[in-house]
């Protein structure tokens, strides 16, 4: 009884310790910024949107130029830099969309007005 005691107690372990790591990399957007290096890799595009938890981009490029071409696309228009944050208008809405740089070449860009997911 004592080893399918220590067993179950191993297997209970090991399936905490694996949800706990599922639920801190959906936190901080490993598996967002994973999938969108997947697609840009298999895709030509060179933005690609890419939303599991929050409507994100990424791109390759650390020039923003690329980006603000992919936002002008969809009709926004670019107003200014707000540290790490970039803004962007439409319609007379405003959104603020953080970016983050992963590996030192994947800018990462999240929009952060949840009010206007539907509109990007």
């Amino acid at each position: 009884m004592k080893l399918q005691t220590k067993k179950m107690k191993q297997i209970i372990l090991t399936v905490l310790t694996i949800a706990i790591i599922a639920k801190v990399g959906y936190e901080l957007k490993f598996f967002d910024v994973a999938f969108g290096m997947f697609k840009l890799k298999c895709f030509k595009k060179p933005v690609q949107k890419v939303s599991f938890k929050t409507l994100s981009f990424i791109s390759h490029s650390l020039n923003d130029q690329v980006f603000h071409i992919e936002m002008r696309s969809r009709g926004w228009h670019f107003i200014k830099q707000y540290g790490k944050g970039l803004i962007y208008e439409k319609d007379g809405y405003e959104i603020l969309i953080s970016k983050r740089v992963f590996f030192s070449q994947y800018s990462f860009y999240e929009v952060a007005t949840k009010e206007v997911f539907e509109l990007v």
